[in-house]
Formats: C-alpha cells, structure tokens, sequence
C-alpha cells in the first residue's frame, strides 16, 4: 500500500495558484457545504489510499491537526483578487460530534527558490460548531494574494481548519480514492510562526469550511470613490470592493475637544497614512487631524484634538455633519484616497 503524501498534492496547489477567476464582491470560498460529513476519525490517524482506492489509517500520536483543501474547484483563496481582503466569516458543516476548532490561514510562495507552503498566517477564535448543521462565525483575517515584482515573489493566503482536540471527527467529507480534490494534512495542527513542510497529500478528501471573502480596492480604485458607513463597497472598473480605511459607525463623539474616531483597516497589510476630519469631502476647512497606522484588518479608535477653528465651529452646535478624508498606503505601497460621511456630536 502506499501513502500519497504531499509532493503530488502541492503541485496541484501550485497549478492553482496561477489560473482563477476574479470575482465581483464579497465571494464566498471553500468547500460546498450542502455535502453532508462522512468521516469518523480525528487527528489521531491520517488515512490513506492503497493501490486499488481502498482507505487505510495511521497513527500520528498527536491529537489535533489542520486540513487544507487541494483543488481548483475549491481555491481557498479566490485568484486575480490584489493585493488580497479580509476573511469575514468562515462555516464549518460538522457531524454529529464537535469539538473546538480554529480557521487558520495557510500561507504559500513561490519564487525562483520554488513553490514554498506552509506558513501561519493567523486564526480565528476558537469555537465549537453545532452538530449536524452548518454554523457561521464572524471573523476578521487578513488575506494576501500578491506579487512582489522586484523580489519576484508571489504570495498567496489559503483558508484552513483546524482540529484542536482528541476524540473530535474531522468535519470531512470522503469522496473516495483518488487525488482531486484533495486535502493535505498536517499533524500536529500549524500554530503560531510555524512554517510547515510536512504535510500528508491525501485524495479524495475534502475539509468542510467555507468563508466570506471581501476584497480590498488598490490605491487607484480607492481614490475614485469614497465608502461610507459600514464599508460601503467602493466601485472601480474591474471589481467592488471595500475602502482600505473605513469607520465602523457613522457617528463619533467629541470629548474634551477630541474626537474619537472609530477606524477600521480593511486591508491585509497595516493601513498607514493621515486622516482629517474636515468641512467638505476631500477638502474644505478642517477641524482636527492625526496619523494613523492600524493593523491589517484591526480596528482602533483615534482620537485627534480640535484645532482652534474647530472648537470655534464645535462650539456653536451640538452636532456637524462632516468627512474624515484621508490618505492611506495600501498593500502595495502605493497610495490612496479616501473619503467618509461621518456625524460629530458632543
């Protein structure tokens, strides 16, 4: 019997890291979760496929793993989307028996050095799926899909579960010998500043997780349209897609003459640049101003102090309707601007 380990299956990530579609919106990516799970082992076996299809099972003396999906039908990472979004919720369809569990998010590169997967690059909360039925957790993880033209270097997020503990069936469904689709398996699971090379290329297999994927808009699409409240999408020639820096509410409170701005990067890279809150979009008087720098798909609550004219305007009124225009680097470094309605009270 032999064990297809993950040379083959890698190659088949590879291919698809090239070819795919680009998508329009918030795309869903992942498995098609109307499969109903078939599996009843955890991560304390690997299976295999023997030489007439038939699964066998090995012990791996650890108790919790992480699976990623193998095949183009099932990118985890929608292709043509640069320089990536955020994961905004991820569904995990689970059997009868749950147990915890974590979305992790599996980097690969490719470079002149060769196809390179996997890194960690980050996880959701943990959380245990309901049984027998599909369950959504809101989420927030940045996701790449670039190139970095003067290194050569390509680099692409793929969307992962986890199985955090013993006794625990993987939320799988087996579709029988074969290589496509495909998962690969890696025990134990990847955990922080892991870079994994050790995976288990299994066929036939395919993790039953799926995620909400919005994109981000590059500088140019960024500067032709501002978003507003809620990440409005903003609209560009190829694509919709959200803002790099938006607010999370379209309302901020003004204490001891600071405004406190609550700012939301809707980037995988950290959004850096300088925000003004000013009397008309894009320009006009302005009332406060400050830099900022937030983490890739963070969140923080700025807090700038009134200049004199805006206390001045400030004090004559318990709420303006006003725009934070700001100017923020993106992913690729290039820059952007955006502007957002936003209502100061007191």
């Amino acid at each position: 019997m032999v064990l297809r380990r993950s040379a083959v299956v890698i190659a088949v990530l590879a291919a698809a890291f090239t070819f795919g579609t680009a998508h329009a919106g918030a795309v869903t990516i992942g498995a098609d979760l109307t499969r109903t799970p078939n599996v009843g082992y955890g991560c304390e076996v690997t299976p295999g496929t023997g030489a007439f299809g038939q699964r066998f099972f090995l012990p791996t003396g650890v108790a919790n793993c992480t699976y990623l999906a193998t095949s183009a039908d099932l990118a985890e990472s929608p292709q043509g989307l640069k320089p990536g979004g955020i994961l905004t919720s991820v569904s995990v369809r689970a059997g009868p028996t749950t147990g915890p569990m974590q979305a992790t998010i599996l980097r690969a590169t490719r470079s002149f050095l060769g196809f390179q997967c996997c890194y960690y690059a980050g996880a959701s909360q943990t959380f245990t799926p309901a049984p027998n039925t599909v369950t959504r957790v809101p989420v927030r993880l940045p996701m790449r899909n670039e190139f970095d033209t003067p290194n050569a270097t390509e680099t692409v997020d793929y969307l992962g579960l986890s199985v955090l503990a013993p006794g625990v069936p993987i939320p799988m469904v087996d579709l029988g010998g074969g290589m496509l689709p495909g998962a690969i398996a890696f025990h134990p699971f990847v955990a922080p500043e892991d870079v994994r090379v050790n995976g288990a290329g299994l066929g036939g297999l395919v993790p039953l997780i799926a995620g909400d994927f919005q994109p981000t808009c590059g500088a140019s699409a960024a500067s032709s349209r501002g978003s507003s409240v809620r990440g409005t999408r903003v609209r560009s020639s190829a694509t919709r897609c959200l803002a790099a820096l938006t607010l999370a509410r379209n309302r901020a409170r003004l204490r001891s003459n600071r405004a406190r701005l609550p700012l939301r990067c809707n980037s995988p890279a950290a959004c850096v640049g300088k925000v003004r809150l000013q009397t008309r979009r894009g320009r006009g008087t302005t009332l406060a101003s400050a830099r900022v720098k937030i983490a890739a798909a963070g969140t923080r609550t700025l807090k700038p102090r009134l200049t004199k004219r805006g206390k001045r305007l400030m004090a004559r009124k318990r709420s303006r309707k006003l725009w934070l225009n700001a100017i923020v680097t993106d992913g690729s470094g290039a820059k952007g601007r955006v502007s957002t309605r936003v209502t100061l009270r007191r």
